[in-house]
């Protein structure tokens, strides 16, 4: 006679608890828009956890140089920056 696998209704109750907390945590959207010159920008959006710390960057087309970011950016000299995600956010860049 075989026996039967059986786990224990705890576990079941744990794993549908971090299911649950995982699938309910708070999303919030980043948008990054070149406003001015040409470049590129990576990412030019996406979906993040609430107080992930993204970090967004600029890369200048031939010929240009970043010029600075506007809107919800931490720091707005470098080509590399970082956006708090705790509401939805716009950032631009300029070259």
């Amino acid at each position: 006679m075989k026996k039967a696998f059986r786990i224990p209704s705890v576990i079941i109750l744990i794993l549908v608890l971090v299911t649950t907390i995982t699938a309910c945590q708070t999303k919030y959207s980043l948008d990054v828009i070149i406003a001015g010159g040409q470049g590129q920008v990576t990412p030019t959006s996406g979906d993040y956890t609430d107080g992930t710390l993204a970090s967004i960057a600029a890369i200048p087309d031939s010929g240009w140089e970043f010029g600075r970011w506007e809107g919800d950016v931490i720091g707005n000299q470098e080509p590399l920056a970082q956006v708090r995600m705790d509401s939805d956010k716009i950032v631009l860049a300029y070259f």
